[in-house]
């Protein structure tokens, strides 16, 4: 048998994964489960980026392109970055260009790619707010740095990062903080950035980075621009331009910005063009160019919604919006404490499950999975199941949040009938607890 290496052998699957997984193998059989667990997006692919990828496909040519993408979806990139997320009028002069663009085989790689820069071995510290995506630990990890989750507020606020936390963390680590991971909206609490909060972080950040210049650089991952219930603001808009050399932005066509998570098309954005040749490089050691499909789509999802931003997104949001309210509102009738805070953006909402009395999110998350099963009897009995029907849940200690504060996520891109019926599910798990 071939010997792995210690840092991949050692690097535990992400549980959302695991997760999904398992919901599909029960799925399969034929199980009565709901899936509350997977992020995929329920709004459907734009007709332009349809009409695109069919195009190229009936073309019957699918050919390389250059590393860091086609020039095109690399400009019309471009072109989203300082029309939507700095707000850039049309006179105005470009602050991001097509060579400030790499598209990369989805957001995953993106990720890697910024890490990959600055990590390589235990003395390199990359922070991330908790709850934090389970990914940036398993890259840093298999790149031989240390990551080090940072804790910010409570379930209540949705973990919101304040300045404070940012300098504890620069304090703690000083140079050797080499990667400071941001995301909003967030993934799972929904947490958004406000005006007033992305200044204030923007602030803080310069400070910092003229304490430690040239030490750090910051992963702005906001895969989920384009779905929010109120307005959000990257901090990109109030950095400086010293401040935006050193962040790498990251976006895809898999959530909000087309719904599309198959088509694996991503872009990294850095205002330093040297920064992005290195990424290039990076990406032509590993996976090359993106796939030209993919790349299509992502092009053409970005320039109908640069045609009337606003509207497009706006529907977008209220899609979502209106499935997280419903959930919203149903946790808080059966329970108030269920609900934790309603989110600001993104399509998942964080539920309190402590009045279960189970020790663990994970026992929540079994207990939620198996109501379907009759109590106490998982290989049958006579005893009546809980519900009709189980719930594919992913527990936040996921997340790195405590796994005794027993919360959950629950994903709401899914088809009204569903949701409810989920949350019929859960009516019954907790009356029973209470019973019981």
């Amino acid at each position: 048998m071939v010997k792995v290496v210690h840092r991949v052998e050692s690097c535990a699957p992400q549980l959302i994964k695991v997760i999904a997984a398992e919901t599909g193998r029960l799925l399969q059989s034929g199980a009565p489960i709901l899936n509350l667990s997977q992020g995929s997006p329920n709004f459907p692919m734009f007709d332009a980026a349809v009409d695109a990828a069919t195009r190229r496909i009936k073309s019957k040519k699918l050919p390389y392109t250059t590393v860091n993408g086609m020039l095109e979806t690399r400009q019309v990139c471009a072109d989203f970055m300082n029309s939507v997320i700095l707000g850039q009028q049309r006179e105005e002069t470009p602050m991001y260009t097509a060579n400030h663009i790499c598209v990369t085989n989805g957001a995953v790689q993106a990720i890697f790619n910024s890490l990959a820069l600055s990590v390589e071995n235990a003395n390199d510290v990359v922070v991330s707010p908790l709850p934090t995506y389970g990914l940036y630990e398993a890259d840093t990890h298999l790149l031989g740095g240390t990551f080090a989750p940072l804790d910010c507020g409570s379930a209540t606020d949705g973990f919101a990062i304040q300045p404070d936390d940012v300098e504890s963390a620069f304090l703690k680590y000083g140079e050797r903080l080499r990667v400071l991971i941001l995301s909003a909206p967030s993934n799972p609490t929904g947490c958004t950035l406000s005006d007033e909060e992305a200044k204030a972080l923007a602030d803080t950040l310069e400070r910092q980075r003229q304490q430690f210049p040239d030490s750090f650089s910051i992963i702005l991952d906001e895969v989920y621009t384009g779905i929010v219930s109120s307005s959000h603001v990257s901090i990109l808009r109030h950095a400086t331009p010293a401040l935006r050399r050193i962040c790498f932005f990251i976006a895809s066509v898999s959530k909000g910005l087309g719904g599309a998570p198959g088509a694996r098309a991503g872009f990294l954005a850095c205002a330093d063009q040297s920064l992005i040749t290195h990424v290039t490089k990076l990406q032509m050691a590993t996976t090359s160019n993106a796939s030209v499909v993919g790349q299509e789509i992502l092009a053409a999802s970005l320039k109908h919604i640069l045609s009337r931003p606003d509207h497009i997104l706006g529907e977008v949001s209220m899609h979502y919006r209106a499935r997280t309210d419903l959930v919203c509102d149903r946790l808080h009738q059966i329970r108030p404490s269920l609900l934790t805070c309603r989110p600001r953006g993104a399509f998942y909402v964080v539920a309190d499950f402590s009045c279960l009395g189970l020790p663990t999110d994970t026992a929540v998350r079994e207990c939620l999975r198996d109501a379907y099963l009759p109590r106490g009897a998982p290989n049958g009995g006579d005893r009546k199941p809980i519900a009709a029907s189980g719930i594919a849940v992913v527990p936040l200690s996921a997340f790195g949040v405590p796994p005794s504060l027993c919360l959950v996520r629950l994903c709401c891109a899914l088809d009204v009938t569903m949701l409810n019926e989920a949350m019929n599910v859960i009516q019954n798990v907790v009356q029973s607890s209470e019973v019981s």
